[in-house]
């Protein structure tokens, strides 16, 4: 049965969810559906974040060493379900890094310390959480605009704390003061935190679209009208694009439900981008020096899981958004 070329991706690397692969390849087959995926970041003053390898500092020889003395064939062959496998996997890569790996230094509080913060920007930065909760609830454009307002305050009250607090320290400082205090106070004024990415209205044919599946569903439309059904033989068609759907059509389809080989899995490892990891803790790094008895193991657990038609739990996990006074669910995306 011929069918679209097939993309994996490595069980224990998906950060909070399991996502559409914008890497798969349709070969044949209806138009996928188009869908809008939106990550929200845990805050920082909900739970403490565990604390992180440090990875420019690893000993990766004896990494290296500590996955091979493991025999994980054995230690596999004793679970019979895939997620106690994949628990087996996790729990051994991370033993290994605890004892070669350092980690970085943590804030018990899980927030940074940061002398210019004070009450005026707790109350903007709540309010600011108040009005992205109402935006995500019902996202409209006047709601949308209330939340761009609301981080207007917000950075201000931050500049003008950081003002304030700069010109109290310097009218404090004398010759006796060190150089490293004034150079650590300096660094901490200029802590950045990583803007949030807002997922504001478009505008398509003079209308505004605020729903996420309006806007996915103008841009499928788009993509079907630039290279879904035009004609060939139009000069402003991609000619590139028609040279390789030509050359792609001729080549020998794949069974779709054939077993994944050790080089479909070595090729996705060798590809995986090096990104900060989930609560796993597991980095991108830790995987891709694998020893080859455990990139087997790897290949057989994926199978299992692709033979048996089951969905580990592990990729179920993802965050949820509740009412924090009736703790109900409020979308479950």
């Amino acid at each position: 049965m011929d069918s679209p070329q097939r993309y994996i991706e490595t069980f224990f690397l998906v950060k909070n969810t399991l996502s559409w692969d914008s890497k798969r390849v349709c070969r044949a087959g209806p138009r996928p559906q188009p869908y809008v995926i939106q990550w929200k970041q845990q805050d920082q003053d909900s739970e403490p974040s565990s604390p992180r390898f440090s990875i420019q500092k690893a000993n990766w020889s004896e990494f290296d060493e500590a996955l091979k003395s493991m025999e994980i064939d054995k230690m596999l062959m004793l679970a019979e379900e895939v997620d106690q496998k994949i628990e087996i996997v996790l729990g051994k890569l991370l033993e290994a890094a605890e004892k070669t790996i350092p980690k970085n230094k943590h804030n018990l509080k899980g927030q940074k310390s940061t002398p210019w913060w004070n009450e005026d920007c707790e109350e903007a930065k709540k309010e600011l959480k108040k009005r992205r909760h109402e935006y995500d609830r019902i996202p409209t454009l006047d709601r949308y605009i209330k939340v761009k307002q609301a981080h207007a305050r917000f950075r201000k009250k931050v500049k003008d704390a950081k003002r304030h607090s700069w010109h109290t320290f310097v009218e404090n400082l004398d010759f006796r003061e060190s150089s490293t205090k004034v150079y650590r106070f300096i660094k901490c004024m200029n802590t950045r935190n990583q803007a949030r990415e807002d997922n504001p209205p478009i505008v398509v044919n003079g209308e505004i679209l605020v729903d996420n599946i309006d806007k996915a569903n103008a841009g499928a439309e788009y993509l079907k009208n630039v290279i879904g059904r035009q004609d060939p033989s139009k000069n402003d068609y991609n000619r590139t694009i028609w040279k390789v759907k030509k050359v792609s059509q001729k080549k020998r389809m794949e069974d779709y439900n054939r077993p994944f080989t050790e080089r479909e899995v070595n090729e996705v490892v060798k590809n995986l981008p090096n990104t900060t990891p989930g609560d796993d803790l597991i980095y991108p790094e830790f995987v891709k020096r694998l020893p080859e008895i455990w990139m087997k193991e790897l290949l057989k657990i994926i199978n299992k899981a692709w033979k048996s038609e089951y969905f580990p739990k592990i990729w179920k996990k993802r965050d949820s958004d509740y009412d924090t006074k009736t703790r109900k669910r409020l979308r479950e995306d």
